[in-house]
Formats: C-alpha cells, sequence, structure tokens
C-alpha cells in the first residue's frame, strides 16, 4: 500500500509567511515519516510539538496547530485497519 504526503498546502492561502509555511512543510513531513514507517507515532507527535513553536501563554494557539496533524496520525491508524 503506498500512501502520499498529507495533502497541506501552505502555498493555497494567501498571505501565509514563509516561517508558517515551512512550519506546515516540516509537520506535513513528519506525518509523511509516520505513515511511511520509518518512525514510530509517539516519536510523530513528539517531533510535531518540538516543530510548531508555542509558549505556555498561548496554548489554545499551539493545540489550533497542532491537533489537525495530531488527528493525521490517528486517522491514518483507522485507515490501516480499515476492511474493504
Amino acid at each position: 500500500m503506498s500512501f502520499t504526503r498529507p495533502s497541506v498546502s501552505s502555498s493555497a492561502v494567501p498571505g501565509i509567511s514563509k516561517s508558517h509555511r515551512r512550519i506546515i512543510n516540516k509537520c506535513a513531513d513528519i506525518v509523511q515519516e509516520f505513515r511511511t514507517g520509518r518512525i514510530s507515532k509517539s516519536k510523530a507527535s513528539y517531533l510535531l510539538q518540538q516543530s510548531i513553536p508555542h509558549d505556555d501563554a498561548n496554548e489554545d494557539l499551539f493545540l489550533s496547530t497542532y491537533e489537525p496533524y495530531f488527528n493525521m496520525l490517528y486517522n491514518f491508524k483507522d485507515i490501516l485497519h480499515y476492511k474493504y
């Protein structure tokens, strides 16, 4: 079974900064590393947390960025166990 990189297009969002584009691309690459089996789910989760700048004062902003990528890790597990 072959999987492609998650469809996250930072270029489709007008006005997004280069630094945000790098974060989006890095997070998508981490999800892809997990999907191809090169890293574990826990390692992917850790790398995602490390890749998204955050501080304790703005937890909601961090979570709103982190959760979609975290969900990609869990949704992928569901795809693998789906019976066709």
